[in-house]
């Protein structure tokens, strides 16, 4: 499965020492962080890992999410039709699944047709993560707010499944109050494969960072994964050229054979 760290980092540059410190902790496959306040579309790189970035409309380095991949897992973008600061991917772990962060800053003027639209985008099953400013005592808030409506609407009329436990994600400083406008929403199918919980440190941020960890049984062994980086290509084209040939088509199981074959080759040119 995925682990992912989920963070509004306030500032992507002043805290990118603590993201990397987080990552070497968890082990994430994916980090998605909002308000990263970076011009532009502009990106921090993170060893190890790709990234896609979405900047806030006009010149003021403020809000806007980044999205980054571990190298060892297999992605692809997914292009959003949206205004909103959103990036989406879809990923290939044990699971293949659609990740997708969002940050709406609270002065938006957002409808719920925006996040609808949103939603219809993403190829199931998919976890939704990010810092919405949207508030509901669903998700273990004082306080109901319209947007925090929206979301439960939303909710609802999509059967989705929100990973929150209610611990609070975002500390006021002035007040030394506690709110939780950070939200993790998944498939129904997807449910039982994280736990949630919150770091216990700010790291240097107002909102704690939030760790969407897998879940495995005892009894369920890590999935393996190809080493690409260290495959024979060389090797393994020759191969294929000469064993996946056109008898396979014509034998009892041409699909069976084909892909018994192919696993065959793979494993002899790729760790």
């Amino acid at each position: 499965m995925t682990n992912i760290i989920q963070w509004n980092v306030r500032g992507l540059r002043a805290n990118f020492e603590e993201l990397r410190l987080l990552c070497n902790q968890y082990n994430p496959q994916i980090v998605a962080v909002q308000e990263c306040q970076l011009r532009k579309d502009k990106i921090i790189n993170l060893t190890g890992f790709s990234g896609l970035t979405k900047s806030s409309p006009g010149d003021n380095a403020t809000g806007g999410v980044t999205l980054y991949v571990n190298k060892s897992v297999l992605f692809s973008e997914i292009k959003l039709d949206t205004d909103l600061q959103a990036v989406a991917v879809r990923v290939s772990a044990k699971k293949t699944l659609t990740v997708c962060n969002v940050y709406l800053p609270p002065s938006l003027d957002i409808n719920f047709s925006d996040l609808e639209h949103l939603i219809q985008q993403l190829p199931a099953p998919f976890v939704l993560v990010g810092d919405l400013n949207a508030h509901s005592p669903l998700w273990g808030d004082v306080r109901q707010d319209s947007r925090g409506q929206m979301v439960e609407k939303l909710l609802n009329d999509y059967s989705l499944c929100l990973l929150n436990t209610g611990e609070p994600t975002y500390r006021h400083h002035s007040h030394n109050s506690f709110s939780v406008p950070d939200v993790s929403i998944c498939d129904p199918s997807l449910t039982l494969e994280f736990d949630w919980l919150t770091h216990k440190d700010l790291c240097g941020s107002d909102h704690f960072p939030i760790i969407l960890k897998t879940s495995l049984r005892a009894d369920e062994p890590a999935a393996e994964h190809w080493k690409f980086d260290r495959a024979d290509w060389m090797s393994f084209r020759t191969l294929c050229m000469s064993r996946l040939s056109d008898e396979l088509a014509l034998s009892e199981d041409p699909v069976a054979r084909f892909t018994d074959t192919l696993i065959e080759i793979a494993n002899q040119t790729i760790p």
